[in-house]
Formats: structure tokens, C-alpha cells, sequence
């Protein structure tokens, strides 16, 4: 019986010590009505904040963020088939009406089929094998890095 005394009596003493670092910790109050440990130390410690006033960059990008993206159109009317140069049928501008170069991510038929690899990216011409209608997948970026992506259903005839 003493045993279960002894035991039990420890475990209460060291109960009774948690529960008043817990106390101290999280109840204690100072004169300026800061409740805690944490808050109290937090209260008197300094702390920088910083001044955003210095940041004179923000201004130019919310200009430059306000900026439209770039425009692309399509001038090019029914192709023939054969070689044609895209970069003469479709044009893209930014917003101060300079010519950008166009980046062409896919073209297909009608039917989906995947016919980019007439594309040549170095001279910008595309062979056209056979009529009909294609669809033309570009994109622009501008010297802000603003991006537009477009797609053309273009014909080809004879």
C-alpha cells in the first residue's frame, strides 16, 4: 500500500508542478493587461517593419502589368496549296504596334490529324499537300512577356 502511495503521490506532485508552469505560462498578467508569457515578451520586444515607400519599381509594373497583350491576326484569305510563308499570312503586334515574330505550336486538319511537320520553323513555310480547311495554332510574346495565343481555321484551295 505505501508503494501505491508513493507512486500515486509523485505523479500528483509532478501534476501540480506542470499545472503551474501552464499558469504562469499562459495566465500570468502584467500591468499593461498582457496575458501570458509569450504575449508580455512579444509586447516589449522591437520589431522593424518595412518601408514599402522605398519600392519604386511597383509603379513601373503596374504600368507595364496594365499593358494589353499582344494582338495576332489572320490577313491571309484562301492559301494555295503548295508552299506558303505564315509569317506573311499572319501577323502579331504588341501594344505600341511593333511587329512581333509568331511561334506556330500546331497545325491540323479539320479532322485533328497532326500535320505541323510541313512547318519549317527556320523559314517560316508551311507546304500544303492537299485542299481544305486547317487549323492553326500561334502565339506571340511580347518584351513584357505577355503572351497570346490564337487559332485560325485557315482554307486552302488550288
Amino acid at each position: 500500500m505505501g508503494h501505491i502511495i508513493k507512486a500515486y503521490g509523485s505523479f500528483l506532485l509532478k501534476a501540480l508542478v506542470v499545472l503551474a508552469l501552464l499558469a504562469v505560462l499562459f495566465f500570468a498578467q502584467d500591468q499593461e493587461g498582457n496575458r501570458g508569457v509569450l504575449q508580455i515578451a512579444g509586447k516589449h520586444l522591437e520589431t522593424e517593419s518595412p518601408d514599402y515607400a522605398g519600392y519604386r519599381d511597383f509603379e513601373a509594373y503596374g504600368v507595364s502589368a496594365a499593358r494589353p497583350a499582344p494582338v495576332i491576326v489572320y490577313e491571309g484569305g484562301t492559301l494555295k496549296v503548295g508552299v506558303c510563308k505564315l509569317t506573311e499570312v499572319i501577323r502579331a503586334t504588341d501594344w505600341t504596334g511593333s511587329q512581333l515574330s509568331i511561334e506556330v505550336r500546331g497545325i491540323r486538319t479539320e479532322d485533328g490529324e497532326d500535320v505541323t511537320a510541313g512547318y519549317h520553323k527556320a523559314t517560316g513555310e508551311m507546304v500544303w499537300s492537299m485542299p481544305g480547311i486547317y487549323v492553326i495554332e500561334v502565339s506571340a510574346t511580347d518584351s513584357n512577356r505577355k503572351e497570346s495565343i490564337a487559332t485560325f481555321r485557315v482554307p486552302v484551295g488550288r
